[in-house]
């Protein structure tokens, strides 16, 4: 209540002036963020606008397949997505390999405590004269509301001999 009127706030797009008591002059402003709140006639506070990314956790069920025998192996990734900003989370996930050959990717659902699980299907497969093996990589990538981005990456290796 203000003066003995009720302001009311409906959002809005336009750009509002905004009137500084202090210097008594009106400046142009920009549209009025959400969760704008006014203090009194004249000025208003707005809400810090979120800049912290989530965080992001990942772990493979498997870190390595064994044996190379050119099947697909079922390999789950689990961890955890928070956020202290408003508003949902959306979190994907993408494989890549060593050998640049296109891999599965897709969304993941974030549970309401903020873990999350899925399954990939990885070939236990890696070029026979490649000593290093082939190495997966899964990475987990977390958006929140204001469009901040986060990753976690865990890794799968195909070793060219059991025990390297």
């Amino acid at each position: 209540m203000v003066g003995g009127y009720t302001a009311y706030y409906e959002p809005i797009a336009t750009p509002v002036e905004i009137y500084d008591p202090a210097t008594n002059v009106w400046t142009a402003g920009a549209p009025l963020p959400p969760n704008t709140t006014f203090d009194s006639v004249t000025a208003f506070t707005a809400a810090a606008a979120d800049t912290t990314p989530p965080t992001v956790s990942a772990q493979a069920s498997k870190a390595e397949l064994w044996p190379p025998n050119n099947k697909l192996t079922p390999v789950t990734v689990s961890g955890s997505i928070a956020d202290d900003g408003p508003g949902p989370l959306t979190a994907s996930y993408t494989v890549t390999d060593s050998y640049g050959q296109v891999q599965p990717s897709g969304t993941i659902t974030v549970n309401a405590n903020g873990s999350y699980a899925f399954t990939v299907q990885l070939m236990a497969a890696r070029k026979g004269n490649d000593k290093a093996g082939r190495t997966y990589t899964i990475t987990v990538t977390a958006k929140d509301a204001a469009g901040n981005t986060a990753t976690a990456s865990t890794g799968v290796r195909v070793p060219h001999s059991q025990g390297k």
